[in-house]
């Protein structure tokens, strides 16, 4: 098999993994998947930024951080009337919430480790505005202001009942940024496929025209995935696609037309 189209199928396997794993890995898993393909060590600092660029956290890996600029504050000019409210009810929760003391923490983080659950819920509701300090830099970029904040809500949660004695700001830092990585990700990923998609569907409509044309009937599966330089399989799917697309739009057509 090519060595580049294995590397692609490997790192596929592993971002499935990655998935089922709740989006985190470690760099033994990552090692134990490519270990016939990369010699060089350093070869998997690689591997690790892709991974972390799509949200996924490799444990005992710190990627560099990055140099721009991050905003401080929501641009609430660019929120709908939903997701201001929503904002302002969460802001409301979080004034509400007593301050945590340094010693306090520390209490609290000896008591969660040694099982007391109360320790645990009142650590997770003293660190809540850590969300809030950390979403501007993931706002304006396709997910909804609701859906990150709990997003980073459960990255949070997850991060005070694994943390382990280090640096407890930091850890929970970790695995707050790395969930609301992980749904920025999902949703430029969902983006990107939905807009190729749509570009295949316009080049599999302007091939069918040309060549219903050029043959006075309409051309056959085979014959579109030849001058599509694709396969049949491709070509069905496309074409599903398209068919599920059409009937979506006709259906809001009517229901939109019955609820007037």
């Amino acid at each position: 098999m090519n060595e580049q189209v294995l590397f692609t199928e490997t790192l596929s396997a592993l971002l499935e993994l990655a998935a089922a794993k709740g989006g985190v890995l470690s760099q033994g898993e990552i090692h134990f998947y490519f270990k016939d393909q990369i010699k060089d060590e350093a070869q998997y600092d690689f591997i690790y930024r892709f991974l972390a660029e799509k949200g996924i956290r490799v444990e005992g890996y710190a990627a560099a951080p990055a140099k721009t600029e991050i905003p401080k504050e929501i641009d609430k000019s660019t929120l709908t009337e939903e997701e201001r409210q929503y904002l302002a009810f969460y802001e409301a929760d979080l004034a509400a919430i007593e301050p945590m003391t340094e010693e306090e923490r520390t209490a609290l983080c000896g008591a969660m480790r040694a099982g007391d659950a109360q320790a645990n819920n009142r650590l997770i509701e003293g660190h809540l505005y850590l969300v809030m300090e950390l979403l501007p830099a993931f706002h304006n970029r396709g997910v909804r202001i609701g859906d990150l904040i709990q997003e980073g809500n459960l990255g949070l949660m997850t991060g005070v009942s694994t943390y382990s004695g280090t640096d407890f700001i930091s850890h929970v830092k970790e695995h707050i940024i790395s969930a609301m990585q992980a749904i920025v990700a999902e949703q430029t990923e969902s983006d990107d496929v939905a807009k190729h998609l749509l570009e295949r569907i316009s080049q599999m409509d302007t091939t069918s025209r040309k060549l219903a044309e050029e043959l006075g009937r309409e051309a056959t599966k085979e014959e579109l995935a030849e001058e599509l330089h694709t396969d049949v399989e491709e070509v069905e799917l496309i074409l599903k696609h398209s068919i599920d697309a059409l009937t979506v739009s006709v259906a809001d057509e009517v229901y939109g037309k019955t609820d007037e």
